[in-house]
């Protein structure tokens, strides 16, 4: 463990080394892990915490936490499993269909890092007859991945150990932005695909245009470490060996998808780039922080006077955000999500127990908060099949 975290000023940016470091954003204490519940509310409330230090580097446009400390990322018990969602199982359903007809997925053989209960693994191998691997470290996610006879599961972290295994595609969804060390990674990853015959790799991450482009301040949680943009995203997989054969924003804008494979040919960065447009962005968020911040205080205190019985709907990255960044600006009834393996535990910092959606009914709340848009048509119609009468508010 580090006795002292090293500025990217100091250090130099993990990703191309220039001390060309301008500050964006600076966040105290905050949880660490917004994929870990906790099973009392006094291990809720000793929950880890840390700092968020958001800076740019001028020189390749890489937005990260400079503050982050890997060794308070742990994957074990990790669950930010959305699958549960009918919205989410149509687009992951839609990303396994374009893959398979796209790259001829057919009879072939699919690996993915971090694949958590592996739905996305089963779908694309239902949709082209196909045989898995998926590697993930968190023994709770792989442990409660239903079973499928086409799909191997491993509870580790991907390593050396792995390269040998044959995959025609190489999947990494929602974990590349998180890891300790992207470009390590990538050089292993890049092994495992100079192995393999027009192998194809698909990657995924948080679509940083979205989080700061529109002020979405609930997305700005510990757990990612790095932000992409479309053009850094781009420009590291190139850097490093890849070529791009497909890229674009999925899931609503929220992520970026990219699609890579070993280049034949190094590729020749161009001398000068300009990331005026990122700087742009990330200025604006950060006065956009600041007032969406005192706009929610406003609005929750309002909420406590105007309504008796207050309920969230989600306990995700967006709700603990809220929570803990505004905490005791609303009385809250109830806290619920879809998510079962979330049911009974507590959330972070706040100790709040997460209940099932159905429980809701008995309580009868006249406020239910949305704390994801993407999912609010979805939400209500559930409370309207649960017979719920009330006003709906979504962050």
């Amino acid at each position: 463990m580090q006795d002292r975290i090293i500025p990217w000023r100091e250090s130099g940016c993990p990703h191309c080394g220039s001390h060309e470091i301008e500050s964006v954003l600076s966040v105290k204490d905050v949880p660490t892990q917004d994929g870990v519940l906790w099973g009392s509310a006094e291990a809720a409330l000793a929950s880890p915490v840390g700092n968020i230090d958001l800076v740019m580097c001028s020189s390749c446009g890489l937005v990260g936490n400079q503050a982050y400390e890997p060794e308070k990322v742990k994957f074990e018990k990790y669950d930010v499993a959305t699958d549960h969602s009918p919205a989410f199982q149509s687009f992951i359903q839609s990303l396994a269909h374009r893959l398979v007809s796209t790259y001829g997925l057919r009879k072939k053989r699919i690996m993915e890092v971090g694949c958590g209960r592996a739905y996305f693994l089963r779908a694309i191998c239902d949709e082209g007859a196909n045989q898995a691997l998926g590697i993930d470290p968190s023994g709770t996610a792989v442990s409660r991945a239903e079973p499928c006879a086409s799909v191997k599961l491993i509870n580790d972290y991907f390593s050396e150990e792995y390269l040998d295994n044959s995959f025609d595609l190489f999947v990494c969804r929602q974990v590349f932005d998180i890891l300790p060390d992207q470009i390590s990674f990538l050089k292993l990853v890049h092994r495992a695909l100079s192995n393999q015959e027009n192998a194809i790799a698909y990657f995924e991450v948080p679509n940083a245009a979205y989080t700061f482009g529109k002020g979405v301040v609930w997305n700005l949680v510990y757990e990612h470490r790095i932000w992409y943009f479309a053009e850094t995203l781009r420009a590291l997989f190139q850097n490093q060996g890849f070529e791009v054969v497909g890229e674009g924003e999925c899931w609503n804008g929220e992520y970026l998808g990219i699609e890579v494979r070993v280049a034949a040919e190094p590729f020749v960065p161009r001398s000068i780039r300009d990331f005026s447009s990122v700087t742009k962005c990330l200025q604006e968020f950060n006065t956009i922080y600041a007032s969406t911040i005192e706009e929610w205080k406003a609005r929750l205190s309002a909420f406590e006077k105007n309504y008796s019985r207050i309920a969230l709907w989600g306990a995700g990255a967006r709700a603990i955000a809220l929570l803990t960044t505004i905490p005791d600006s609303v009385t809250l009834k109830a806290v619920v999500d879809i998510n079962p393996s979330r049911h009974g535990l507590f959330l972070p910092l706040t100790s709040l127990q997460v209940s099932a959606p159905e429980s809701l009914a008995e309580l009868n709340p006249d406020l239910v908060l949305i704390s994801n848009p993407t999912y609010a048509a979805e939400i209500e119609a559930q409370a309207g099949e649960l017979g719920l009468r009330c006003d709906f508010v979504t962050l």
